[in-house]
C-alpha cells in the first residue's frame, strides 16, 4: 500500500490501530479493507482504471515502490522535484502525510457516524452521554485533502497549528501536477467539492 496505519495519527487519528493489547478491541481488518476500497475510489477519480491499477500494483506490501515500476508511477507516488510535486505520500518534520490517507480518514468518519443494520443505516444514540459529531474533523481532513488534490496551493498557506509547522509555497496540487506532466491527462479527473462547518 502507498500509505499505512502510521499515517493515521495527529489530525487523522484513528484509535487502537496496531494495538497488541488483548484488552483493546481493534478494527485493523476493517480499516485495512476501507483503505483498499478508498484507494481504488480515490485513484479512479483521478486516473483511468488501468493506470490506477498500475499505481496500486507498483507498491510492495511494505510500502516500497517496486523496482519494476515505471518512472512515471514512481514520481507520482514519491514526488517529482522538477514539477514541485511532493507525491501521493510525503513526510515533513517527521509527520507523514498523504492525500490518500486523508480520503480514507474521511470515509472512516462517515462510516463511524452511522451503523448499518437489517433495517438500514442508523445513527448511534448514547444513553449515558452525548454522541459527538465527527463533522468538524471531517471538514478539516477533507479541506486539507482539497488543498493537496486540486486547489492551486503554490501560493496557499496551510498552517498545521497542532505541530507548529507552516507549509508555504511547498508544492503543487495533484491536479496541477497532472496538468503540467505531459504523460498524464485530466480526462478522468473528477473535481471534488469543498465542505464547511455548516455542511454546505
Amino acid at each position: 500500500m502507498i500509505y499505512d496505519f502510521s499515517y493515521f495519527k495527529n489530525e487523522l487519528f484513528i484509535p487502537n490501530l496496531n494495538s497488541d493489547s488483548s484488552d483493546i478491541v481493534s478494527d485493523n481488518e476493517k480499516i485495512l479493507e476501507l483503505m483498499q476500497f478508498s484507494d481504488v475510489k480515490f485513484l479512479t477519480d483521478c486516473f483511468s482504471y488501468e493506470f490506477s491499477k498500475e499505481i496500486l500494483e507498483s507498491v510492495n506490501s511494505n510500502g516500497q515502490v517496486k523496482d519494476s515500476a515505471s518512472e512515471l508511477v514512481t514520481k507520482l507516488i514519491n514526488g517529482d522535484a522538477e514539477f514541485n510535486w511532493l507525491g501521493l505520500r510525503f513526510e515533513i518534520n517527521g509527520i507523514k502525510m498523504s492525500v490518500m490517507a486523508n480520503y480514507t480518514y474521511c470515509q472512516y468518519l462517515v462510516q463511524k457516524e452511522k451503523s448499518r443494520t437489517v433495517i438500514g443505516s442508523v445513527k448511534n444514540e448514547s444513553q449515558s452521554g452525548v454522541v459527538v459529531s465527527n463533522w468538524s474533523d471531517y471538514v478539516q481532513a477533507w479541506n486539507q485533502l482539497m488543498v493537496f488534490r486540486q486547489l492551486n496551493y503554490v501560493d496557499y498557506q496551510y498552517n498545521l497549528t497542532n505541530f507548529g509547522i507552516k507549509l508555504n509555497k511547498f508544492g503543487v496540487s495533484l491536479q496541477e501536477y497532472i496538468l503540467n506532466k505531459q504523460e498524464l491527462n485530466t480526462e478522468h479527473f473528477k473535481l471534488y467539492e469543498k465542505v464547511n462547518s455548516f455542511g454546505i
